[in-house]
């Protein structure tokens, strides 16, 4: 699930709209500085880069960079970003989560709000409360935040002599029996009183031999 959602203005490290989904601990002001050490890092690497290259073509460079970094892990989570000069867009998901589907919807938000807030990102500390009106859209894309996660889906019927053939174990039979694509594996595993990674084993188990799929919300 994707459990938090920033949009930042990287010159200043000042989240400018920030949805939660799930409450994981991280302060929106304390990620805002980390980024916004981070997007110095890149500035100074892109300005290097491109006064090597005014050097030796002995042109003007100018226009705007667009750049994105991948990914970095914090606190058990994946933290995944994309950045159109001068917003980040960074999006807090879970581990197992499908990162490219999560991705594209980014990209997707960092175009329409950087469209829609042409004017007001030009400023140097724009109003926040402004950019309150693109929930609804970041809502959509995310499909509240529901955009890429995964599903486990049986493929066909359990053979009913699968356990008692010992073609898989009590376990694996357990969580097969719930995999129909309606829940995920976080629910599996409450279900089950089960720890999430024994769900994720057993789960590993059923596709090596064919009998679970893994489907993406996108």
């Amino acid at each position: 699930m994707i459990r938090a959602v920033y949009f930042i203005d990287f010159r200043s490290g000042i989240p400018l709209y920030a949805k939660t989904y799930s409450d994981i601990g991280i302060d929106s002001v304390l990620l805002g500085s980390f980024f916004k050490a981070l997007s110095d890092f890149a500035v100074e690497l892109v300005r290097d880069g491109l006064e090597r290259e005014k050097a030796r073509e002995g042109t003007k460079i100018s226009g705007t960079m667009e750049t994105y970094l991948e990914q970095v892990s914090i606190k058990g989570f994946d933290l995944i970003y994309e950045i159109k000069n001068p917003i980040v867009v960074v999006a807090i998901i879970d581990k197992r989560d499908d990162e490219d589907a999560v991705r594209e919807g980014l990209k997707k938000l960092l175009e329409l709000f950087t469209l829609e807030f042409k004017d007001a990102i030009k400023a140097q500390s724009p109003n926040v409360s402004q950019f309150k009106i693109f929930e609804g859209t970041v809502n959509d894309i995310l499909k509240h935040g529901k955009l890429g996660l995964i599903y486990p889906v049986l493929k066909g019927t359990l053979p009913k002599f699968a356990l008692s053939m010992g073609l898989i174990d009590k376990e694996e039979y357990e969580v097969a029996q719930l995999c129909k694509g309606n829940l995920t594996v976080d629910e599996i595993a409450r279900k089950l009183n089960k720890r999430k990674v024994d769900v994720w084993n057993a789960i590993e188990e059923l596709k090596k031999k064919e009998l679970v799929e893994l489907r993406t919300v996108e």
